[in-house]
């Protein structure tokens, strides 16, 4: 490849096609209620995510991750183009071929998907089926 290359060897693709909700009841269940009641109080937790805007970012993430991680990453490249630009964002950072970071351009981008099995961090619990 000629040209600069921008390597994300770190890249999330989170999708709700199989959520691991027993894993979610066992962390809740583990942890004591008043780090759950902190967390779930914190001002940049809740009001960020559910009432500024609308709850915009919130309803924006959870319709992402409706998605398959192909689609996923088309939604990336057309956010990165400003398709989703509002009046008054920033010009995109991805124009003409172009990713533009800083003063730097890059003519090709590689994506190293992070790739995990969250069902697989815990033990099956003994008390369920």
């Amino acid at each position: 490849m000629e040209g600069m290359t921008f390597y994300d060897s770190h890249f999330h693709a989170l999708t709700l096609s199989h959520p691991n909700f027993p894993a979610f009841i066992d962390t809740v269940r583990s942890r004591r209620l008043e780090n759950l009641y902190a967390q779930a109080t914190s001002p940049d937790y809740l009001d960020d995510a559910l009432f500024l805007k609308g709850g915009e970012r919130m309803r924006n993430m959870l319709s992402v991750m409706e998605n398959d991680v192909g689609s996923i990453y088309a939604l990336m490249e057309d956010d990165l183009a400003g398709r989703y630009a509002k009046d008054g964002d920033p010009p995109p950072l991805l124009a003409g071929g172009e990713l533009s970071l800083g003063r730097l351009r890059f003519d090709h981008l590689v994506i190293v998907p992070l790739v995990m099995d969250f069902g697989m961090m815990a033990s099956p619990p003994s008390d369920c089926y």
